[in-house]
């Protein structure tokens, strides 16, 4: 019978120990040696201990001002850099160092504030009395009323403790038109929120505690508001545009410009780009821009889409 062998079995994957990476005692002595002499292997002075002293000496020396300033330029990126160089950008740095920031600290308050309503109410209470009664035992007290409310447009109202004379307070003024027009508020809660949508705006009001935004519908409604206002505001922008590109090539080379009476056209380079809605090949909308090579700037656009709402229909 043969016998068991007592070898014990090792993997054939076994790593390979690491071999020895330091310097021996010989070459340690070696090294010692040449550092004393000033010189080493490759002929080039070594850093002794006075060296080092000296270094060290030079680095205390150092202003804390500048390691500041250095702190600072390391916390700027590229882009800011490019910023603030920009003549032509008025950033907030450049303002206080032009002199051209208000020294006021105060001023009367305007746009939109994030209010919580009891401390607005403890306030009102404490500091005014009744226009009406004329009562110096009277409070005001803040209401609000929910059946009259739109979107994130709230209607609240000043009740007296005596004599319960009511004085509306509106928390947004109307823009005009049909109607009074839209609240100012949902406009600029839909203008600001393109990316988070109808439903995001809802979370987004849910989670601080705010009145819900308006309706599904009313979101588009004022969608296609803004998308109106937006396009002829583009339109301005880029005739703009094209009269100041045609008037650098009239200056710059005239035999640029042709006129065959009722338009005039110019002989101008121009870079054609677009973006897809999302990403890869299977977008359905597209936007090309026409971008002027010497001035850098959009003269048209056009929006393609290979999906048709009514041949769907």
């Amino acid at each position: 019978m043969a016998e068991k062998s007592t070898t014990k079995f090792r993997s054939i994957r076994r790593r390979k120990r690491k071999g020895f990476c330091g310097l021996r005692t010989d070459e340690i002595g070696e090294r010692s040696s040449e550092s004393a002499s000033g010189f080493t292997d490759g002929r080039h002075p070594s850093t002794s201990v006075s060296n080092v002293a000296e270094v060290l000496e030079a680095n205390s020396q150092v202003s804390p001002q500048s390691k500041a300033n250095i702190s600072q330029k390391k916390l700027l990126n590229s882009s800011f850099e490019k910023l603030e160089s920009d003549k032509a950008v008025l950033t907030r740095t450049k303002t206080k160092t032009l002199g051209l920031g208000s020294t006021c600290h105060t001023e009367s308050a305007s746009g939109f504030k994030l209010q919580d309503a009891s401390l607005l109410k403890e306030c009102i209470s404490s500091a005014a009395i009744c226009s009406a009664c004329r009562d110096p035992k009277s409070k005001l007290q803040l209401f609000q009323n929910n059946r009259l409310r739109e979107g994130r447009a709230e209607h609240l109202y000043l009740e007296c403790s005596k004599c319960e004379a009511q004085t509306p307070l509106l928390t947004s003024k109307c823009l005009g038109g049909r109607g009074d027009g839209a609240q100012e508020v949902n406009r600029r809660a839909v203008l600001a929120a393109p990316q988070l949508g109808h439903a995001g705006l809802t979370q987004f009001c849910a989670g601080m505690n705010l009145p819900p935004p308006v309706t599904k519908k009313a979101y588009n409604d004022h969608q296609i508001q803004i998308k109106t206002i937006a396009v002829d505001n583009a339109e301005t922008l880029m005739k703009d545009a094209a009269k100041r590109l045609v008037d650098k090539v009239a200056m710059e080379s005239p035999d640029d410009i042709g006129d065959d009476g009722t338009t005039v056209v110019a002989n101008v380079l121009v870079t054609i780009d677009g973006p897809w809605q999302k990403r890869g090949h299977s977008s359905r909308i597209g936007v090309t821009f026409v971008i002027s090579v010497d001035t850098g700037e959009v003269l048209d656009y056009c929006v393609k889409s290979l999906f048709c709402h009514e041949c769907k229909a």
